[in-house]
C-alpha cells in the first residue's frame, strides 16, 4: 500500500485512537510523559500516560541502537538513528527491570508467564555541526501482559488468565549536539516527550516502529518454541 495513502487516514483517525479506552482489544494510546536518556548504561527511568491509564519503569540500560555519546563528522557521516527500549529475548538479560501499570485506578501486576517490553525509534538524520540542539518526531511501541491486582503470591499467567495490553504513541525528541574537537561532533542528552496528536511524520515512525515491535515478537516466539 501506498505511504500517501496510509498517512492521511492514520492522522485523521489519530484522535479517535486517542480518545479509546486503554483495553486488551484497543491499542492504549500514549498521549503525555517524558523520556530522558543521559547515558546509555542507565538507569532510565521512564513514564507514560493516555486515556484511563498510567505506567513507569526503569531500564536499566538502553538496549540496541543508541547514539548518546557517538561521535561523528558532519561533512561525511550518513543518517543517525536512535532505536532503544527492553529486551526479554531467551538467554539475555532482562533489562525492564521495574515496570508499573495503572488502568482505571486500578494497579495491574506481572505474574509468572508475563512481560513488559518498551520501544522508541527516532530517525534523527544529519544532524548540525555542534553547539545546536535539535528535534525530530519519535515513535513509541510496547506492549504489557499480566493480570491486575491483587493476586496471591505464586500464581502466573496459566491460573490468573493474563491479558495483553499494546501501548502505542508519538511526540518529540530533543538531542544536544556537543563539540569533540578536531572537526568531530558528539551526540548528548536525549529527551523523548510525548505528544497527545504527533505530526505526520511521526506517524510514519509510528508506523515503522509497530511493525519491528511485531517482527521482533515472532523472533521472540519462535526463539522460545526452538
Amino acid at each position: 500500500m501506498n505511504k500517501l495513502r496510509i498517512l492521511p487516514l492514520a492522522f485523521l483517525l489519530w484522535p479517535a485512537f486517542a480518545s479509546a479506552v486503554c483495553s486488551p482489544g484497543q491499542t492504549c494510546v500514549v498521549t503525555s510523559g517524558t523520556v530522558v536518556l543521559d547515558s546509555p548504561l542507565g538507569p532510565i527511568p521512564l513514564n507514560f500516560a493516555g486515556k484511563d491509564f498510567s505506567a513507569s519503569g526503569v531500564l536499566t540500560e538502553a538496549c540496541c541502537l543508541v547514539p548518546y555519546g557517538l561521535f561523528f563528522n558532519f561533512e561525511s557521516d550518513d543518517f543517525l538513528e536512535s532505536f532503544f527500549g527492553s529486551t526479554d529475548i531467551p538467554g539475555g538479560r532482562p533489562n525492564l527491570v521495574q515496570f508499573e501499570l495503572t488502568v482505571k485506578g486500578v494497579p495491574w501486576g506481572i505474574p509468572a508467564g508475563g512481560d513488559a517490553v518498551v520501544g522508541f525509534f527516532a530517525d534523527l538524520g544529519i544532524p548540525a555541526p555542534a553547539g545546536n540542539a535539535f528535534s525530530v518526531p519519535f515513535s513509541f511501541g510496547g506492549s504489557f501482559k499480566g493480570a491486575p491486582e491483587p493476586f496471591a503470591p505464586g500464581l502466573g499467567c496459566d491460573m490468573l488468565n493474563c491479558v495483553t495490553l499494546d501501548f502505542s504513541g508519538g511526540g518529540i525528541l530533543t538531542y544536544d549536539v556537543l563539540d569533540a574537537g578536531g572537526g568531530w561532533s558528539v551526540v548528548g542528552q536525549q529527551t523523548f516527550t510525548f505528544a497527545a496528536v504527533p505530526e505526520p511524520a511521526t506517524l510514519s515512525l509510528l508506523a515503522v516502529g509497530l511493525v519491528g515491535l511485531a517482527m521482533r515478537r515472532k523472533a521472540v516466539a519462535a526463539l522460545r518454541t526452538s
